[in-house]
């Protein structure tokens, strides 16, 4: 008598898997920029809550170090901008509008502009697309 056959197993990395699906909302970025994109701004939003936002509340325009640090976070948006997708171009904009009031000294529109970019940038190193699942989509049998 031969012993039974055991039940067919799947080693994880031949198993079949559904292909996720992308929307129009989670654009593809490549897999080399998506961490190093993310940690930039991360560090752009630290930079702008922890040092030059509570400069500008304190009416410190005229500090050189507000001039510095606006200066490092537009320079990291000029860097990153292309690997944040259809978020790049308006921070870019956002930024040559910040230089441009702050040359003009206009510090309460400037920190406006400046909370702005701050949240987008939050949400920019928050978003690590999460997994789409087909729910609902499938045809019943």
């Amino acid at each position: 008598m031969t012993p039974p056959r055991p039940a067919p197993t799947h080693h994880p990395r031949t198993a079949t898997r559904c292909p996720r699906r992308r929307t129009a909302t989670t654009p593809r970025k490549p897999a080399h920029m998506q961490a190093p994109a993310q940690r930039a701004a991360w560090d752009t939003y630290l930079t702008l809550t922890g040092e030059l936002l509570p400069a500008l509340r304190n009416n410190q325009t005229d500090h050189p170090g507000v001039n510095t640090q606006l200066g490092g976070v537009a320079i990291r948006i000029l860097h990153y901008a292309p690997a944040w997708g259809e978020h790049g171009p308006m921070l870019l904009a956002a930024a040559q509008s910040a230089i441009r009031l702050y040359r003009d000294r206009e510090g309460r529109e400037l920190a406006a502009l400046l909370r702005a970019v701050a949240d987008r940038l939050y949400h920019l190193s928050a978003d690590a697309a999460p997994p789409h699942h087909d729910r609902g989509d499938h045809n019943p049998p």
